[in-house]
């Protein structure tokens, strides 16, 4: 069974597929150009390979006070 088919017209570094069809638990195969790799789904939100590195995290907008800009000096 194939849950997602696309052909991107340019180059790529990341993949992002997002399906209710995907079980946890379950191995798929991801093919991309002339090479595949198998992926085991081992929870809601799985990766493989280099993620990327850290963007760091957004504050909490319930607990941390919005910082007003800072006003142009005279």
């Amino acid at each position: 069974m194939v849950l997602v088919s696309y052909t991107s017209e340019k180059a790529y570094q990341s993949l992002i597929i997002s399906t209710s069809a995907m079980i946890v638990g379950s191995t798929y195969i991801l093919t991309a150009g002339s090479q595949s790799f198998e992926i085991e789904q081992t929870a809601i939100v799985t990766s493989n390979g280099n993620t990327g590195g850290s963007g760091g995290t957004r504050p909490d907008s319930e607990t941390t006070p919005p910082i007003p800009p800072k006003q142009p000096s005279v």
